[in-house]
């Protein structure tokens, strides 16, 4: 889901792209 995806994200900084980030980029970060 949102959080596999965002490891790849993570990556070209798409953190902005998506709104629900702000809860995974704080266990991706």
């Amino acid at each position: 889901t949102k959080s596999g995806s965002k490891r790849p994200s993570l990556v070209e900084d798409d953190d902005d792209d998506d709104d629900d980030d702000d809860e995974d980029d704080d266990d991706v970060s």
